[in-house]
Order: C-alpha cells, then structure tokens, then sequence
C-alpha cells in the first residue's frame, strides 16, 4: 500500500490482520474477469481499465455553501424562513415511497424515493456510537485501527462477534415495519481485499452482509447502496475514511489499484446474490484530503478532484462490465451536485450523495451566523494547530455560518476556500491560527453584525448562541430543494440527523425527523437516517435527553417518532 511519508510510520505501527479465507464476492469476480492487478504505475493501472487519468477539475461547478458543521442552509430568519419560538409541526403526508425492489426492473434514481437507513457502526466501527462496547476493549482507542491493534490476536474473535449480533434479520423486519425501503451498509476496503500493510481486519464480513443483505431484499423488498467507506490509505483523515490522520489514497497508484480490487470484489458480492437489481454501489465517502478544512469546501483540492474522477470513470467502467443498469452513487464531499456535474454526461447512471447535519459533529465547527438574527455559536473549536492564511475570507450574508476550522462562512451559494471571498467582511486576518486548545486566537475581526453589533476580537471566543432545534424544520422546508442544483442528476441525502447544538426535546424530534423525511422525498430522491442504532446513553445533549434519543434510529422507533406514518412535518 503506497501511502505519503507522513503516514508511513503509523500505517506500519501496530498492523494487525487477520486473514479469512477467500470471500465469495472476490471469487466471483475472478471467475467473471473483473479483477484487477495491483500496479504501482498509475498510467500502466489506468491503460489496464481503458480509463485516462483526469485533469479536468477546474471545470468543476459552483461548491454548495456549507458550513463546519456539515449543514448547507442558511439558518436565518432573513432567508425567507419564517422562524418562531418553539417547533410548529402539524401537517401529514402520504408519501406512498414504493419498494427498493421492483421485481426485475433495475431502479432509476430520478424517480426513485428513498427512505433508508444507515448501518453504521456494524461493519465500520464508531467510538461514538457504542461506548460501552468500545471502552470494553480499548478505551483509550480512537478508531478502528487502533482498536484492532489494541485486540491482537483476538480481533477475530471480537469483531466476528460484533457482526453477528450488531444487526440481525429481526432488526431489519422493524427497519420495515417502520417503512424502510434502503438499507445504506458502510464498509471498509478490509471487507473485501486483503491490503498489505493495513491494520484494519480482514474475515467475513461477506458472510454477515450476505444474510442481511439477501434477507432485506426478498423478504422486504429493500434496496442496499454498498459503500467503500474506506480506501486504502486514508480518503479523509477520519476514523470511518480508514484511521484518523491518514490521507494517502490520494496520488498512490498502488492504493487505487487495491480501491478498484475492493471494487471488483463488491460486483461479485452483488452478482452472486443474483439480485443485480437490487444495489447501487457507492465507491467512495465524504472524501477530503485537506482534513483541516473537512465539511467545507476548501477540504478538497483540485488534484484530489483529478484522482476522484478518475477512480469514479473507473468504477462505472468496471460496473459498466457486470451490467450498466446498476447506478453507481458519488458522494460529494460536501461539495455539492453543482459541483460534479460537469464531470459526467448526462446520461451516465450516477446519483449524487449529499449529507447534511446540524449537531456539530461533522468537522468540529460552530454555527456562527453573522448578520441580524442569526446564530453565532460559542467556543469556535476547530482542530489544534491549524493556520489560516493571510486574507482568508469568510462569505458573510444573509445565513452565513462561519465553522469547521475556519472555513464556514457561505450563504445560498457562496464559495470559500483559499483566497476566495465572500460579501460582507467577516475576515480572518493574516497569521490568524488556531492554537492547540482550539480556540481561535489573534487577527479574527468580524466585520459584519453579529446580532447587531459585536466583534470577536483578538484572542476571545464568540459566546453567542448555538444553533437552535426550532430552526431546523422551516429550514429545510424552504432550503431542501437546494440541494438538486441544476438537476443534471438525482440528489439523494445519504445520511442527515435531527440532533442540533442546542435546544434539543424530545418532543421536538418527530417534527425535525418527519419533516427532513418529508422535505427530501418531495424536492430531492429521498433520504437516509445516519445511524440505525447508536447505544451512547453516557453522552450528554444540549437540551434534554441524551446522544441515543437523538441518534438512533432504533430509539426513535421505540418512542414513535419514527413510523411509516409521515405526520407532524413543519411543511
């Protein structure tokens, strides 16, 4: 695995992997032709696949405008929203969301309604989902890396445990039960091909995706998009993009080489189900090679685009092989639709993946939104030991959110990123820098009004508010539609939460849940709840309850908030 100097050493320290015997999927795909060989030569890799590298990114489209916390609206008054105390949820809708599957027709995603699940947290672990179970084995663990090496020899043994009991056919039928029709299924390359040099585990998670996948789709008709949460090296610098720090994907030929083997295995999982039908395939998440700036769009440089592409022409190349019908999803890196469109004809298969979130926890920023009646949010926390530039300058109008190490700052289409300047004048001045405590220190002016009249001065964090739970649901009913861009291809909202940053009830949460369920079956191709179960009763919330009231997909079953009913929606 080729990854950059500065994660060598850490890709080295504590690998430990197990090896399974061969999985089906990979077996299939011998037998089909699919496979692909291992290259360290990008242009004999490329050459091999009938695929040119790409060098087209500066044709790219207008980036979406979201913030540090991962949230592409304007939560302001001033955007046209009309905002009051409290939630005013009262309306009901008869969605009528059809199957996943629809007997042999392959499904199409432009009229295709979405309402899925994400099961996170099974086949990709997440501390934050799961404490209890983490802090069993490794407490002092951050990802699942670090986790495996921590278990050594009883990785195996752990893990394989975890898959069996994380999501059974039962929790699938109450997934049903509550008007599931997509089951979106994590998993990590480490699921598919034996990479060497990885720390991530490698057994049968073939096995256990297989009987969930098989049971979903015939005894409920669900369809399964596969993610590649990971990629060889690190696509994000996250614990879920492989282990947190890395980013060498990017650039590596060896590790594209082992990505489009990961690729080849999942299309012989998908042939052998014999439900070619029945999947969409999304080779990539929430990618990001510039970490420091991760939810926002100075996170993805224009080099990085190039390999994106390539890979993607790649994956619908080797799709294109087993059967062109089958969609292949790009997920967009908090870029947006608008941003990708132009790569791709108009007729391709793809459906662009857009998250949103409103909790915070996507990129460690706040939302401070400068201007009359917005929110500014306290603390301003970003990742230690981040600069930001001379001149760098926040978009500032009418629901601009500043967040995420910096770099929020962007109304209904405003783009920041390095020496791009938005309106208005909340400035990040030279040598400003986020210290290790991170707060942000000298050189941060805002130039606009912040509730009236204020500055965050030199050295001083922002006390204001937090965003609020009772702005959520009128802003997504008047901002979903945002998220179509040009329309060029279908928009799906891969995963999106209901926790805010502050305020939260639990009373509230069928209207903010019921309300996005609505928002985007209406204006987009539907959406997908981020986390079938998150068992974090130990992490606290602003507002009442805790993180799993908010979080878990299984708690808001159990307390009627989510139902196939669509009812109590603020529009």
């Amino acid at each position: 695995m080729r990854v950059s100097t500065v994660a060598t050493a850490a890709l080295v320290a504590g690998s430990t992997q197990v090896q399974a015997a061969p999985t089906f999927g990979l077996a299939f795909g011998l037998l089909k032709g699919l496979t692909t060989a291992v290259h360290t030569d990008i242009n004999l890799l490329l050459g091999s696949l009938g695929v040119g590298l790409q060098s087209n990114a500066n044709i790219h489209g207008q980036a979406l405008g979201y913030g540090g916390i991962g949230c592409p609206f304007s939560l302001a008054s001033q955007a046209g929203v009309s905002v009051n105390a409290g939630l005013h949820g009262g309306l009901s809708h008869n969605i009528g969301f059809s199957a996943g599957v629809n007997g042999g027709a392959f499904v199409n995603w432009k009229n295709f309604k979405a309402n899925g699940v994400t099961l996170s947290g099974w086949l990709v672990q997440d501390k934050s989902l799961d404490l209890d179970w983490w802090n069993k084995y490794a407490s002092d663990c951050d990802d699942e890396w670090s986790l495996t090496a921590k278990l050594g020899a009883n990785a195996g043994a752990v893990l394989e445990a975890r898959y069996a009991s994380y999501i059974t056919t039962g929790y699938i039928d109450s997934l049903a039960a509550a008007g599931i029709n997509l089951l979106r299924i994590p998993t990590h390359y480490s699921a598919w091909v034996s990479v060497p040099g990885s720390g991530l585990y490698h057994g049968n998670q073939q096995a256990y995706l297989k009987t969930i996948c098989q049971y979903a789709i015939q005894r409920h008709g669900m369809h399964i998009v596969i993610g590649l949460d990971s990629l060889p090296g690190g696509v994000n610098g996250l614990a879920s993009g492989e282990r947190i720090g890395a980013t060498g994907w990017f650039n590596s030929a060896e590790n594209l080489s082992y990505s489009f083997k990961a690729i080849d295995a999942i299309l012989g999982f998908i042939s052998a189900t014999g439900h070619l039908n029945a999947f969409t395939v999304s080779p990539i998440n929430e990618p990001c090679d510039v970490t420091a700036n991760f939810a926002t769009a100075g996170g993805l440089s224009l080099g990085a685009t190039n390999f994106i592409n390539t890979y993607v022409q790649g994956v619908m190349k080797k799709i294109a092989q087993l059967d062109a019908r089958i969609p292949c999803m790009v997920q967009d890196g908090f870029l947006g639709h608008d941003y990708w469109a132009p790569f791709f004809s108009a007729g391709a298969n793809i459906v662009i993946d857009s998250h949103v979130s409103f909790s915070g926890a996507i990129g460690g920023g706040i939302s401070a939104g400068l201007g009359a009646g917005l929110n500014a949010g306290a603390g301003l926390n970003a990742g230690a030991g981040l600069n930001a530039g001379a001149g760098v300058n926040a978009g500032v109008k009418a629901g601009a959110h500043v967040g995420g190490g910096l770099f929020g700052g962007f109304g209904l289409g405003g783009l920041l990123g390095g020496g791009l300047s938005g309106k208005g004048g909340a400035q990040v001045g030279a040598g400003a820098n986020v210290g290790a405590s991170g707060n942000i220190g000298g050189g941060v002016n805002a130039g606009a009004n912040v509730g009236g009249a204020a500055a965050v001065s030199a050295g001083t964090a922002y006390n204001g508010p937090k965003l609020s739970a009772h702005l959520i649901a009128p802003s997504v009913c008047k901002q979903a539609s945002l998220l179509k861009g040009s329309g060029k291809f279908p928009v799906f909202v891969g995963s999106y939460g209901i926790q805010a940053q502050e305020g939260n009830t639990l009373s509230g949460r069928k209207t903010i849940y019921n309300t996005q369920k609505y928002a985007y079956a209406q204006n987009l191709s539907g959406g997908c709840f981020s986390h079938a179960k998150a068992n974090s009763n130990s992490l606290s919330v602003s507002g009442e309850g805790c993180a799993s009231d908010y979080n878990s997909f299984q708690s808001l079953m159990s307390a009627n908030v989510a139902t196939k009913n669509t009812e109590s929606c603020y529009c």
